[in-house]
């Protein structure tokens, strides 16, 4: 088992789960990111936190895909023995800025969109739990919007899925 604190990264090849990766690193944490993009990305920000003193691995897995999920965290727990915070930062949105243009997005887009940002988060909560239950001081955070406070943002589907997001975050931290 490691010594240092392990924390799973979903989206972790570029923006905010990058920042948060080489945060967590900069700190004495070892992680795990994943990435659908990219495996090269990916690797590259694994460097980055290597340098910082951590250890890092990199998984090309979409969270939409509950087998990729359960994978992610066995391959992390085998890796380090242990998962002290799972950080749910992967999105995904199809870009109708316009929310009166009803016709900009289907069913499909809406099942998409809610199949990364809800249904992942709780594929990886789950997947994670038991170990998470383990860690002297386990946490998970789940990335949001103000789009889904305030129903703005890049369309209709993505400020409901992060509104859906937000709830299902209060709930989970009232019962786990």
């Amino acid at each position: 088992m490691a010594d240092k604190p392990v924390a799973i990264i979903t989206g972790g090849s570029r923006g905010v789960g990058e920042a948060t990766a080489k945060l967590l690193s900069s700190k004495g944490w070892n992680v795990t990111i994943t990435c659908t993009s990219t495996i090269d990305d990916a690797n590259k920000v694994v460097e980055d936190c290597k340098k910082l003193g951590s250890e890092a691995h990199a998984v090309k897995a979409d969270v939409s895909d509950d087998k990729m999920c359960r994978q992610t965290v066995e391959e992390t727990f085998l890796k380090w023995g242990r998962i002290d915070s799972l950080v749910n930062n992967a999105g995904t949105t199809k870009f109708v800025f316009d929310h009166s243009d009803l016709e900009g997005l289907d069913a499909e887009d809406f099942l998409r969109i809610y199949k990364v940002n809800v249904v992942g988060p709780f594929q990886m909560v789950r997947a994670c739990k038991e170990y998470l239950l383990k860690s002297d001081n386990p946490s998970v955070v789940n990335v949001s919007s103000i789009a889904g406070i305030k129903g703005i943002g890049s369309s209709l589907a993505y400020a409901s899925s992060k509104g859906a997001l937000n709830t299902m975050t209060k709930s989970m931290a009232r019962n786990l």
